[in-house]
């Protein structure tokens, strides 16, 4: 699985999807990342985003009144010249309100209410769209035009952990065609996370390339270590025994023999020359 900006090998490390694709976070960032209005610097991926309107988004911590700058509640303020403000300057500097899109009953000012994607609704008429369940003070996710709470998005629509299953909502990795929790992502020998890491597989299991060598790999005949094509590193098997390529070398003189001829001297593997040798 390769990044589709950089083609760099996605296996085992962070990214996102986007659109069907899958993308490193720092061509995801490059490409899709959108730029905070209060700071002006990118929203990267794994930091929290917040969307005021159509095109309006904010860090978590930049969400502030237009007007006075206090911190807003993400489930608390008002809107002006398409701008957030706090339900204090709203009420003070811009008497009115609208119409709310779920019950069609209007929103006074000074009421508590919520505004997502342009349209101000109620806090209580802000639902989820499975359930029906008030989604005034709850996280929630937003998914072909419809809002629904987090319990109603792990149990219909969120993947599932190869390893605890239990439903991935954030940042997942990817191996052999299974999706892991960052944290689920480790190795079956140690324990250790994999992600980022050079990772080899057994029926199915990741092992880090450590525990991998201890338990399964060949040991090269030459140098004892074990051989586990990590990295790509090549290796030559002949009769029931195996060398790093490296390793595959005249016992005698110490040439190598690798894409050479090469003899047996008793149970070691000799150059013709050496072998010539008395």
């Amino acid at each position: 699985m390769e990044c589709q900006a950089c083609n760099k090998d996605l296996m085992g490390k962070e990214y996102v999807e986007k659109k069907s694709k899958n993308y490193c976070l720092a061509c995801f960032d490059d490409k899709f990342a959108s730029k905070c209005v209060e700071c002006e610097n990118v929203i990267s991926a794994g930091q929290k985003e917040l969307v005021f309107g159509d095109e309006g988004h904010y860090h978590e911590k930049c969400f502030r009144c237009s007007k006075c700058k206090a911190f807003l509640d993400v489930n608390n303020y008002e809107t002006s010249d398409k701008r957030p403000v706090c339900q204090k300057c709203y009420t003070v500097q811009l008497p009115g309100g609208g119409v709310c899109p779920s019950c069609n009953q209007s929103l006074k000012s000074g009421q508590p209410k919520l505004e997502y994607k342009g349209k101000q609704y109620h806090e209580n008429c802000f639902i989820c769209s499975y359930c029906k369940k008030s989604l005034g003070n709850e996280r929630f996710y937003s998914k072909d035009d419809k809002n629904i709470c987090v319990p109603c998005y792990q149990q219909n629509l969120a993947q599932q952990c190869a390893k605890c299953n239990k439903p991935i909502t954030d940042v997942g990795v990817k191996s052999k065609g299974e999706i892991f929790h960052k944290e689920c992502f480790i190795c079956y020998g140690c324990g250790t996370e994999l992600s980022g890491k050079s990772v080899a597989a057994k029926d199915n299991k990741p092992y880090c390339v450590e525990c991998y060598g201890k338990m399964f790999a060949n040991r090269c005949a030459g140098c004892r270590e074990p051989i586990t094509g990590a990295g790509g590193m090549q290796y030559i098997t002949y009769q029931d025994r195996h060398w790093h390529s490296q390793c595959f070398i005249c016992t005698a003189c110490g040439k190598s023999l690798e894409n050479s001829g090469f003899n047996l001297k008793g149970t070691d593997i000799v150059c013709p020359e050496c072998f010539q040798k008395p």
